[in-house]
C-alpha cells in the first residue's frame, strides 16, 4: 500500500493540468517575462540582407516518355518516380554551376579574403513554389549589393548549362527508350495475362456489386435477428415475472396443471379436508386419547398415504401438493400461459439459431470479398502503370528523335533579383527569441506551480479525493449545488426550503436545477443496493472525516432516496456533539437518542414520522456525557432493535477524527459510508482518517464524494416557457379516470387507495408507477427498449402484462388504481407534522390505509392528544415486518420495482 509521501510526489499528466488550471497566473506571468527577456537582446544583432528572384523551367515534349507533362523536359530519363524540380534544384546548387559563379565575381569578405563557392552555397537557398514550375533563389549577404548580384550572376550560369545539358539529355533520351520499350512490352503482357487467370480461378465478375449484395443480406438478416431477440426478451421478462409470483418453473405448472385437474386426486384431498375439519371438532370436545379422535387421526393418515401415492403416480417432482391442487381456474390458467410463451420462447431460440446459421455463410463471403478486392486492385494497378509506361515510351521515342537536333533551353527568368533595403533577419530572430524565452518562462513558472502544488496540502478535486482513498470504492458522487438553483417562488406562494437539504424527491422533473442532485443520489442508493445484494448491510453509518463534509445532508438524502422505493427507513441521529437532523428536517429535539440512551422515554416514544416509510430518531438532549452512551449496551440494543423493525437505519454518525466513540459505534453496524468532500479536507486530516480505518476492522462499504463541481447541473432554458403536463391517472388495465376517481367505461371505483403521503412541496414518489405519461404512449416494450430508458422499459412492460392477464382478475380486484401523478386533491392527503407530537414522540399522520411502521402496532391505541409519561414503563415490543402476500393481486398493486 502506497504512503502519503509517495502519492505526494507522484505526479502525472492529469496532475499538472490541474496544476495549470489552478496556477494559471503564475505560468503565464512568467511565459511573458521569459518572452520580454529573450526577445530584447536579437534587436542588436549585425543585420542580414537577402535577396531573391525566381525561374520558370518550361516542360518540353522531347522527354514526355515519363509520364509527367508539366515537367516532361525536366525529368530523368532512367527512373519514372523522380521530381524534376528538386533535380534542377541540386544542379543549382553543385559545385560546378557555383564556382563559375564565384570566378565570375571575384567576391571578398571584410578582411579582403577571396569567398569561394563554399560560402556561397551555405548562404544559397532554392526552393520550389507548390503547385508550380518556378523555383525560388535566394542569397544573404552582409552587403545588399552583394545579394543581388550573386543571385543573378547564378540564374545565368545555370541558364546556360541547361542549353547544353539538353542537347546531351536528347541524346541519352532516344537511347533509353530504345533500350526499355521491349522489356516494358513484355511484363505489360504479363500482367494481364494475370489479371485474366485471378478473375478465372475466383469466379469474379463484379465484386463492387456482389459487395453490396452481401451486405444488404448481412443487414437484413441482422433485422431478423434483432426484432425476434427483443421479442424474446419481451417474452422472458414475462415469463420471469409469472414465475415469480407463482414460484413454479414452465414444467412445474404442466405438473401443478395435471395434479388440479385429476379428480382421483380432487376426491381424496376433498375427503381429507372434511376429516380434518371433523378432527378438530372432536378435538376440541375430546382429547388426543379418546378413541374417536384416535380414529380419526389413523383415518386421516390413511388418507394423506393414499393422496401421496396417487400424486407420485402423477409426478415424481417435488411440489407444494396442498397449495397446487387448492389453486382456481384462475391460477392454472396462469400455468397454462407460462408453457404456451416457454414454447413461444424456445420456436424463438431455434428461428435464431436458423438465421444465424444463414449470417455466418454471408459474412464467410463477406470477408472474402475484401481480400480479393486488394488483390484485383493490386492486378490493376500494375497493368496500368505497364500500360502508361508503355504508350508514354512509344510516343517519346519520336519526340527523342526530333530534340537530338535541337539546341533550346527549357529555363527563363521570370523575377531578377533587386537590391534589398531592409534586414531579412530582424523580424524572424526576434520572433524565435520570443517564443523561446516565452517556452522557458513558462516551463519555469510551470516548475514553481508544481512546487507550490506539492507544498499545498488540500484536497481539492474528485479526482484527488478518489486518488488518495484508492483502497475504498467509489459508490456516489454528488454534485455541487447552490441555493440560488433553488426556485423559491411559484405563482406568489413562497416556500420553506432549507438551503442545507436538496431533498431527492423534491426535483423529480428533468428541467429542475437539482435534477443531477436527485440522478446522484438514485444513483447511490441503487449501488448501495448491488453491495447489499453480497454483504446484506441494513445498518450502515455515514460518517466523515472531519465536520462540514456534508455527512448529515448525505445521511437525510440517502434515507430518502431508500425509502422513496419502499423500503422501511429509520434516520438515527447519532451525531451527539453537533446534531443537524432536527434542523434540516425543522423537527422537534425536545426528546431523542439521548433520552433513549439514558432511559427517559422508549424509543418509540423518540421516533418522529416524516413518510409512512420515513421515521427519524433526533439526538434529543445533548450534553456531553451522553457521547460515552454511544459505546454501551443500551446502544447495541437499540440497534439490534430497530433493525428487527426496519429495512434500513441509516446512523448520522460523529465525524472520525472528532469523536473516538465513532469507531465502537460503527461496529454495531453492518456498513460505514464515509462522505468526502474536496475544497473541506486536506490530506492531513484525510491521513490520519486514512491511518485510523486501517487500524480498525470496520466494514467501509464505500466513499461517497460530495460537493463535485465537475458534474454538470442541468439547468432549464430560460428563454423556452415549460408549460407543465396536467396529471393523468389510470387504473392498472390502463383506463383513464375521471376526476371523480371513476373509470371511463366502468361504475364508480374506489379512489381511497390512490391518495399516498408525501413532504410538503414536494413531488410524489418517482418510484410508485407515477411515470410520466409519455411513456404509455409506446405500443409495445420493444418500442421503449430502444429508448434505453430502464424505468419506462420496465414500466411499459408492466402495463402489457397486466392487460394481458387482466381478464382472470378483472371482476375481483377492479378497484385496484395506479396512478400516473397525483393531483391536486391527492396531495392533501400527504402527512402534516405537528410539533405538539413531536414533543411526545407519538407518530402522526397515519391513515388506515398507511403500511405498518416501527410503532405501527400500537398506532390505534395512542390518543394524539394525550400526554405521555416517559418515565412510564411500557410492554411494547416490536412487531415483525409482515410478509408480502404471494397472490397475482399483491403484485399488480405493489410498485413495480419492489
Amino acid at each position: 500500500m502506497r504512503t502519503r509521501e509517495q502519492f505526494d510526489i507522484e505526479v502525472n499528466i492529469r496532475q499538472i493540468w490541474l496544476v495549470v488550471v489552478r496556477r494559471w497566473p503564475i505560468i503565464i506571468l512568467s511565459g511573458f517575462l521569459g518572452a520580454v527577456g529573450g526577445g530584447v537582446p536579437p534587436m542588436f544583432n549585425t543585420p542580414i540582407y537577402q535577396a531573391g528572384g525566381t525561374l520558370q523551367l518550361v516542360p518540353q515534349q522531347s522527354i514526355s516518355f515519363v509520364g509527367l507533362s508539366n515537367d516532361r523536359g525536366l525529368l530523368n530519363p532512367t527512373s519514372a518516380l523522380s521530381n524534376p524540380l528538386a533535380t534542377e534544384m541540386l544542379v543549382i546548387q553543385s559545385r560546378p554551376i557555383l564556382e563559375k559563379v564565384a570566378n565570375q565575381l571575384q567576391l571578398r569578405d571584410s578582411n579582403g579574403e577571396p569567398l569561394g563557392a563554399g560560402h556561397i552555397g551555405r548562404n544559397l537557398e532554392v526552393e520550389m513554389i507548390t503547385q508550380t514550375d518556378v523555383l525560388r533563389l535566394g542569397f544573404r549577404s552582409e552587403r545588399a549589393a552583394d545579394a543581388a548580384q550573386v543571385v543573378n550572376t547564378l540564374m545565368h550560369v545555370y541558364i546556360e548549362n541547361n542549353v547544353e545539358t539538353n542537347r546531351q539529355q536528347a541524346k541519352a533520351t532516344r537511347a533509353f527508350i530504345d533500350e526499355q520499350l521491349p522489356k516494358v512490352e513484355a511484363e505489360l503482357e504479363a500482367v494481364e495475362f494475370a489479371l485474366r487467370r485471378f478473375k478465372e480461378n475466383n469466379a469474379v465478375i463484379s465484386l463492387d456489386r456482389e459487395a453490396a449484395v452481401v451486405t444488404e443480406s448481412v443487414a437484413a438478416l441482422e433485422g431478423q435477428i434483432l426484432a425476434q431477440e427483443r421479442e424474446l426478451e419481451t417474452l422472458n421478462i414475462r415469463l420471469e415475472f409469472v414465475n415469480r409470483e407463482l414460484g413454479l418453473t414452465p414444467e412445474q405448472a404442466l405438473t401443478a396443471n395435471a395434479l388440479s385437474q385429476s379428480m382421483g386426486v380432487q376426491e381424496v384431498f376433498r375427503a381429507l379436508q372434511q376429516l380434518e375439519l371433523e378432527l378438530e371438532n372432536q378435538r376440541s370436545r375430546f382429547t388426543d386419547e379418546n378413541p374417536t379422535v384416535q380414529s380419526l387421526v389413523d383415518r386421516k393418515n390413511r388418507l394423506e398415504v393414499i393422496l401421496a401415492e396417487r400424486v407420485n403416480q402423477i409426478t415424481q417432482e417435488s411440489l407444494d401438493t396442498y397449495a397446487v391442487i387448492e389453486a382456481g381456474q384462475q391460477e392454472q390458467t396462469l400455468r397454462a400461459a407460462i408453457v404456451e410463451d416457454n414454447l413461444r420462447a424456445m420456436g424463438l431460440q431455434r428461428s435464431l439459431v436458423a438465421i444465424r446459421a444463414k449470417l455466418d455463410g454471408f459474412a464467410n463471403r463477406a470477408e472474402q470479398i475484401p481480400r480479393l478486392e486488394q488483390r484485383q486492385r493490386e492486378l490493376e494497378r500494375k497493368h496500368q502503370a505497364a500500360r502508361t509506361t508503355y504508350e508514354t515510351l512509344l510516343a517519346g521515342l519520336q519526340e527523342a528523335r526530333v530534340r537530338e537536333n535541337q539546341e533550346v533551353g527549357n529555363v527563363r527568368i521570370i523575377t531578377p533579383a533587386e537590391v534589398p533595403i531592409f534586414p531579412a533577419n530582424a523580424a524572424k530572430l526576434i520572433s524565435l527569441e520570443l517564443i523561446a524565452g516565452g517556452m522557458l518562462g513558462s516551463f519555469l513558472g510551470l516548475s514553481i506551480a508544481i512546487l507550490l502544488e506539492l507544498l499545498d496540502r488540500s484536497i481539492r478535486t474528485e479526482y484527488e479525493a478518489r486518488r488518495f482513498f484508492n483502497q475504498y470504492p467509489v459508490i456516489g458522487t454528488i454534485p455541487a449545488w447552490y441555493p440560488q438553483d433553488w426556485p423559491m417562488a411559484a405563482e406568489g406562494e413562497f416556500r420553506d426550503v432549507n438551503y442545507n437539504l436538496p431533498l431527492v424527491e423534491t426535483s423529480a422533473d428533468p428541467t429542475s436545477p437539482l435534477y443531477a442532485v436527485t440522478v446522484a443520489y438514485r444513483r447511490l442508493q441503487t449501488n448501495l443496493k448491488l453491495i447489499n445484494r453480497e454483504q446484506k448491510a441494513r445498518i450502515l453509518a455515514v460518517t466523515s472525516s472531519i465536520p462540514g463534509e456534508g455527512k448529515s445532508v448525505t445521511a437525510a438524502n440517502l434515507a430518502v432516496s431508500l425509502s422513496l422505493v419502499s423500503n422501511r427507513v429509520l434516520l438515527l441521529e447519532a451525531d451527539m456533539a453537533a446534531p443537524q437532523q432536527h434542523e434540516i428536517w425543522r423537527l422537534s429535539s425536545v426528546w431523542g437518542l439521548g433520552n433513549v440512551l439514558q432511559e427517559q422515554i422508549i424509543s418509540e416514544q423518540a421516533i418522529q414520522s416524516i413518510t409512512p416509510n420515513l421515521d427519524i430518531m433526533s439526538a434529543g438532549i445533548v450534553a456531553p456525557h451522553l457521547v460515552a452512551l454511544l459505546d454501551s449496551d443500551r446502544m447495541e440494543i437499540l440497534m439490534r432493535r430497530m433493525s428487527e423493525i426496519y429495512d434500513y437505519v441509516i446512523v448520522d454518525s460523529p465525524a472520525l477524527l472528532v469523536a473516538p466513540e465513532m469507531l465502537s459505534l460503527s461496529k454495531l453496524t453492518d456498513g460505514v459510508l464515509l462522505v468526502l468532500r474536496p475544497g473541506v479536507l486536506n490530506k492531513t486530516d484525510a491521513g490520519t482518517a486514512q491511518e485510523t480505518l486501517r487500524q480498525t476492522d470496520l466494514n467501509i462499504l464505500g466513499l461517497i464524494i460530495n460537493g463535485v463541481k465537475s458534474i454538470q447541473i442541468k439547468m432549464p432554458q430560460p428563454d423556452v416557457p415549460v408549460t407543465p403536463e396536467e396529471p393523468v391517472a389510470v387504473d392498472f388495465l390502463g383506463r383513464r379516470l375521471k376526476p371523480d376517481g371513476t373509470a371511463t367505461d366502468q361504475g364508480n371505483q374506489s379512489t381511497e387507495e390512490k391518495g399516498q403521503s408525501t413532504l410538503e412541496g414536494r413531488s410524489p414518489s418517482p418510484h410508485a408507477l407515477n411515470q410520466p405519461s409519455e411513456l404509455h404512449q409506446a405500443d409495445t416494450a420493444a418500442d421503449v427498449i430502444e429508448t434505453e430508458d430502464t424505468e419506462a422499459v420496465e414500466t411499459t412492460l408492466a402495463m402489457e402484462t397486466m392487460t394481458e392477464y387482466a381478464h382472470l382478475f378483472q371482476e375481483d380486484y377492479s378497484d385496484t388504481v395506479v396512478t400516473h401523478a397525483h393531483s391536486e386533491e391527492e396531495q392533501d392527503t400527504r402527512v402534516e407534522h405537528s410539533n405538539d407530537h413531536h414533543d411526545t414522540g407519538v407518530r402522526n399522520g397515519h391513515n388506515p390505509g398507511d403500511q405498518s411502521t416501527a410503532v405501527g402496532p400500537y398506532h390505534d391505541e395512542l390518543d394524539y392528544g394525550e400526554d405521555v409519561d416517559p418515565d412510564a414503563d411500557t410492554d411494547i415490543e416490536p412487531k415483525p415486518k409482515p410478509k408480502l402476500d404471494r397472490s397475482w393481486l399483491s403484485s399488480v398493486t405493489q410498485t413495480w420495482r419492489d
